[in-house]
C-alpha cells in the first residue's frame, strides 16, 4: 500500500477525546496530524480488525492503520513513553483494500 497523493503534514492543535469524538470522526480525514487521546487510539485500535500493523509510510513509522468499508485509510502512531506518551493519527491518502 502506499498513498495516492501526498499532501503537506499540518498539525490540528486539538487533542482529540471521547468528549469531543464527534468532532474527531469530523476532522480524520482532514490530512493534517491529529493528536488523541489514548482511549481514542486504543479504541480504532479494537473497534475493526486493522488493516496494517507496525508499517513504516513514507518515513514514519505508523502503529496501525485504521479504515472501515471503502474510506481512506487513518495511520495512528505514538512517541514518548510513560507520562510523556502521546498519540496522533493523520489520513495517509489511500483507499482501504480490503473495502
Amino acid at each position: 500500500m502506499t498513498p495516492t497523493t501526498h499532501k503537506e503534514e499540518t498539525m490540528d492543535t486539538t487533542v482529540y477525546t471521547n468528549a469531543n469524538l464527534d468532532e474527531f470522526i469530523a476532522a480524520k480525514h482532514s490530512g493534517n496530524t491529529l493528536e488523541v487521546d489514548r482511549d481514542i487510539f486504543d479504541y480504532f485500535l479494537e473497534v475493526l480488525p486493522p488493516i496494517f500493523m507496525d508499517k513504516t509510510i513514507d518515513g514514519r513509522r505508523y502503529s496501525f492503520g485504521f479504515a472501515e468499508g471503502a474510506e481512506s485509510v487513518v495511520g495512528f502512531w505514538h512517541e514518548g513513553t510513560g507520562d510523556d506518551e502521546r498519540y496522533f493519527c493523520r489520513d495517509l491518502h489511500m483507499m482501504n483494500p480490503h473495502a
